[in-house]
């Protein structure tokens, strides 16, 4: 239980247009890494173990959807501190004591920025908030100073910093009696410059997604309640899924994978619960039919047309697709993602069938992205049958 009630807010009001309809500027949907901008802000909230709850401010109609799917709630006010508060008391009758402001234009964090900030806070009873810094880019090779004899020498200045959009934490008790919260005392959380990106316009994209693929970034992950409503049948692909894409070749023309163990447990734990459990592949390799009469699984490989192939075997069995979840990685995938119900990737899946996806799983095909499916699922389906 948390000591107190820490909310975080993602900003993401847009000014209307200069003819005062509603904003055309989509930025903070677009995708990045096949995952609209302002996912990363709301999953940040999401993820971090001090944050209870993660709210949107917008108006803006996508922009609410994305909230809903990546976990947050939604509350079209504006996007000021006192508003929110005013706001937090009237629905939560004064409960939130900390808010936690993530700027979605943002996107990346240190994973554990914000539980950091929320802590530093709470073991600091005369500070009012907590703001993340990084070290100004200052080079002290270029700076100089002039001796008393006339030459040049290095200077260094002292230590520099800017304030960041990452993270600030901040008291909401200091909110309502501060007339402005830049008069409040804040202290600092320095964090590596590297993860100091802001993206507000095309020109900061290229850099945007050269960071993505070089930091350690956890892929925002979209609610659970995106499985359907009633699940019949999982089906898996093969390659990339089970395995982690890669294969060992003989000399005789022997190929060779790699799966991961804990994948098994998982499935068997599906199992339990009576769902028809199928791995399609178009691999006709002898490997993919050994390893599923390992994992007691049924399997249909050799398949040229995946998405077709699997319309016949959900019409011969009865089960509508809406009650179907699919779990691929590849382009091969799409037709059959974009059939079921529950769309479901994998961490490292190809980038342009990331938009398909209702799930992007944390996990590398592989490396254990079945058996998170296989958990969540089952956390997901005993939640809903414990609220019938």
């Amino acid at each position: 239980m948390n000591q107190s009630r820490v909310v975080a807010i993602v900003p993401a009001q847009l000014p209307p247009a200069p003819d005062g309809s509603p904003s055309r500027d989509r930025t903070l949907l677009r995708p990045l890494g096949g995952v609209p901008l302002v996912a990363y802000s709301i999953d940040a909230g999401v993820r971090a173990p001090s944050v209870e709850r993660v709210i949107v401010l917008t108006h803006d109609a996508e922009i609410s959807d994305v909230a809903r799917r990546f976990g947050a709630d939604v509350a079209g006010i504006p996007s000021t501190m006192p508003d929110v508060v005013r706001w937090l008391d009237e629905h939560d009758g004064g409960a939130s004591e900390i808010l936690v402001w993530l700027d979605p234009a943002s996107p990346f964090r240190p994973p554990d920025c914000i539980d950091v900030a929320v802590a530093r806070l709470r073991d600091a009873p005369s500070l009012d908030g907590i703001k993340s810094i990084v070290p100004a880019a200052m080079s002290p090779c270029m700076l100089c100073r002039v001796q008393e004899d006339g030459l040049i020498a290095p200077s260094t200045p002292d230590a520099v910093y800017v304030r960041t959009n990452h993270v600030a934490a901040m008291r909401v008790s200091a909110i309502r009696e501060q007339a402005s919260p830049h008069t409040a005392a804040i202290g600092a959380l320095t964090i590596d410059p590297a993860w100091a990106i802001d993206v507000r316009s095309d020109a900061d994209w290229p850099m945007a997604e050269f960071a993505r693929t070089r930091l350690p970034l956890v892929r925002p992950a979209v609610s659970d309640h995106q499985f359907p409503v009633r699940v019949r049948a999982v089906v898996f692909d093969f390659d990339g899924v089970l395995t982690d894409n890669r294969v060992w070749v003989t000399g005789s023309g022997q190929e060779w994978v790699a799966c991961n163990r804990s994948d098994g447990l998982g499935l068997s734990g599906l199992r339990t619960l009576g769902l028809d459990l199928l791995v399609l592949s178009t691999e006709t390799d002898p490997v993919v039919s050994a390893r599923c009469r390992k994992l007691g699984i049924e399997c249909v490989q050799g398949v040229a047309d995946k998405g077709a192939r699997l319309r016949e075997l959900l019409a011969q069995r009865a089960i509508d697709p809406a009650d179907v979840i699919y779990v691929g990685n590849d382009i091969n995938d799409l037709d059959c993602l974009r059939l079921v119900g529950c769309a479901v990737v994998v961490a490292d899946a190809h980038p342009d069938v990331l938009p398909a996806a209702h799930i992007v799983l944390a996990r590398a095909g592989g490396h254990g992205a079945v058996r998170e499916l296989c958990d969540r699922l089952r956390a997901h389906l005993d939640a809903a049958k414990a609220s019938r």
